[in-house]
């Protein structure tokens, strides 16, 4: 699977808080065997293995075909999840039976690393900022490995930030398995450090 294009933008002064979400390159596909609320719409799908926060497609429903299409699943349990943007309950068709969700199957990331660098053009020798997930390379900025989250998370703190002048560049992202092999986590990238208005 290609890696992603993902535009990076800093604010000076302001603490980053960024996180990727890592996912195997084929998907998994769970009945919905129910639809226990409308407001916001909830879905009953059992063992479903999705994580909080994570993308899902509602696929094959034929009424209300209202409900198909690409969200951001919240878990409530093991065999339920929300999608909390979605209402039903003004829909002409109630849901009855059928249809699938279909998500990208998380990564196992325990024991991975990652790095990530800033750069004003693609070859330049000094980097603008450079992120890791090892504190002894001594980074601008961590990379928070969380495997029960299936994501790395970019990390700077407000008083890096406010010294970094505005500008654009480039960036990309590289994850490291426990084996020592090299993934691309983002393609290379825009990134645009913008200036802070309130101090």
């Amino acid at each position: 699977m290609d890696a992603p294009i993902i535009n990076l933008c800093i604010q000076q002064g302001k603490t980053l808080e960024f996180a990727l979400q890592y996912a195997e390159d084929h998907f998994t596909y769970c009945d919905i065997v129910a639809v226990p609320s409308l407001a916001p719409v909830r879905l009953s799908v059992p063992s479903h293995g999705i994580p909080d926060d994570w993308p899902v497609t509602i696929q094959c429903v034929r009424r209300p075909d209202e409900l198909n299409g690409d969200y951001l699943a919240t878990v409530i349990d093991d065999d339920t999840i929300e999608i909390n943007d979605l209402v039903g309950s003004c829909w002409r068709h109630q849901w009855s039976a059928g249809g699938h969700v279909r998500y990208p199957t998380p990564q196992d990331i325990t024991g991975w690393s990652a790095r990530a660098t800033l750069r004003r053009r693609v070859g330049d020798d000094s980097a603008i900022l450079a992120f890791h997930s090892d504190p002894a390379q001594n980074p601008d900025g961590l990379i928070i490995v969380d495997p029960a989250e299936h994501s790395f998370t970019l990390q700077l703190t407000d008083v890096v930030t406010a010294e970094l002048k505005p500008m654009c560049g480039v960036w990309d992202a590289e994850a490291v398995d426990p084996d020592g092999k090299v993934y691309a986590l983002v393609g290379v990238s825009p990134f645009e450090i913008t200036a802070e208005v309130t101090e």
